[in-house]
């Protein structure tokens, strides 16, 4: 191999030869130098007080520098008409006003154009016929040699010159993954057919042993995390059965990231805590009791003071602890009391019993939801929250308009989808009936 690579060496001997002789081009740095003095006396900052001026050498220069990358690349590049204001002076050095300059780049060669920009402004050529004495001199190519194929076929090297024989993965289509992957499905889908069955047995047994109304997972783990939780919970209720009975029977038992009473009175089970801390919890459930009962209470004192505003429980607030939620409560009430007379000012005695508001937390801000609920944070001064729902009282009462014009479009096309398949339903029974009849005869 290397002496064929040799002797295709030789052959193309007299084929590299006129490329190392040839003629090079002007480096960037180079092309940088010999167009600094031009730089200096048309930049933009020497023309503050002119800014029609200003503008104009900002684009033109953006021109230039695109047409010489563009020759530096070795790109095609079509013929322009570039226009610059350079400032004019005297014999004696003072400044006698700007003076208009045209250039025409037409010329494919970088050291023409040059050339041409150097001379539209009267500007020397000193450094750049020095460039071209030195490239004359020298005679070394600043251009890369143009190997034959064998030379990268003998070394290996990616031939640049060459088209690539990468061909891209052909795309995929929906049924071509599902034809590849049917079977790893169907096995995923069977076990988790399985472990749901296993779940829904767990959870029977808890219900009918404990007495409790239901069992609920929310959270972001899996069913597998989800029956680890379970097992769990049933060893617990196995060992304790008459104490637990007597503290769950009739109540909603949730597994979710915490553990505690939500403000709907579920007993929430941490899936991260340990059986320890569930059973603390379950022991102190009924001192809850005092605090589910405060918060309609609270609600129904918070509405008052907002001329009977609707105080609604928001969809992120279903693992709000009960706790946690009366400090809100108690945070916006104390901060309401103490501004009547902005509601006075700010809303005066309008009923605002057809709007809702949700208590956010204390990061939260002020806002009006997409379905019209006002959002009003605990941390938020009780004058701002009057004034925010003065202003958006007439923006909620459209979008609480539009939110249940949508929800009956929903039901009544769930309600159209529900007897058009009971029409599929009559029809094919029908079709069996007439089939069953036909078969027996």
């Amino acid at each position: 191999m290397f002496r064929t690579c040799i002797f295709s060496l030789k052959l193309q001997k007299k084929q590299l030869f006129p490329l190392i002789i040839g003629r090079r081009t002007i480096t960037a740095h180079e092309t940088a130098a010999v167009l600094r003095p031009f730089y200096f006396a048309v930049h933009p900052d020497r023309f503050g007080s002119h800014p029609n001026e200003r503008s104009i050498n900002e684009e033109s220069l953006k021109n230039l520098h695109e047409y010489v990358d563009s020759l530096q690349k070795g790109n095609k590049v079509q013929p322009t008409e570039i226009v610059f204001f350079i400032q004019a002076f005297d014999s004696k050095g003072h400044f006698i006003g700007l003076r208009k300059v045209k250039i025409t780049l037409a010329s494919s060669d970088l050291r023409t154009t040059l050339t041409s920009v150097l001379k539209s402004c009267e500007l020397p050529l000193d450094y750049l016929q020095t460039i071209s004495a030195q490239k004359r001199e020298s005679g070394i190519v600043n251009q890369p040699v143009k190997w034959d194929p064998s030379y990268y076929a003998a070394t290996g090297k990616p031939n640049p010159y060459q088209q690539s024989s990468y061909k891209p993965p052909p795309q995929k289509t929906l049924g071509g993954w599902l034809r590849e992957n049917i079977s790893r499905i169907r096995r995923y889908s069977e076990s988790a057919r399985f472990l749901q069955g296993e779940i829904d047995k767990i959870c029977e047994k808890l219900v009918d042993l404990i007495g409790m109304s239901g069992i609920h997972w929310d959270n972001i783990w899996g069913n597998r995390h989800y029956m680890g939780c379970l097992k769990t919970f049933d060893r617990l209720c196995t060992q304790q059965t008459h104490r637990i009975q007597s503290i769950l029977k009739g109540r909603m038992v949730v597994f979710s990231s915490k553990t505690g009473i939500n403000l709907h009175g579920e007993v929430v089970l941490g899936s991260e805590d340990v059986p320890t801390e569930w059973m603390t919890l379950l022991l102190s459930v009924k001192a809850y009791d005092a605090v589910l009962e405060r918060l309609p209470r609270m609600e129904h004192e918070l509405s008052s003071l907002l001329n009977g505003i609707k105080v609604v429980r928001g969809q992120r607030h279903q693992m709000m602890m009960a706790q946690q939620y009366e400090v809100l409560l108690n945070k916006i009430l104390n901060s309401l009391r103490r501004c009547q007379e902005d509601v006075l000012r700010e809303i005066g005695t309008e009923d605002l019993s057809h709007l809702e508001l949700v208590a956010e937390g204390d990061s939260g801000p002020l806002a009006l939801s997409s379905s019209g609920q006002l959002l009003i944070p605990a941390s938020v001064p009780g004058s701002m929250a009057v004034k925010f729902i003065a202003e958006n009282k007439v923006n909620a009462v459209i979008f609480l308009a539009k939110n249940e014009r949508s929800w009956c479009s929903t039901y009544r096309s769930w309600h159209v989808t529900y007897r058009c398949w009971c029409s599929t339903y009559r029809s094919w029974h029908v079709t069996y009936r007439i089939w069953c009849s036909t078969y027996r005869s």
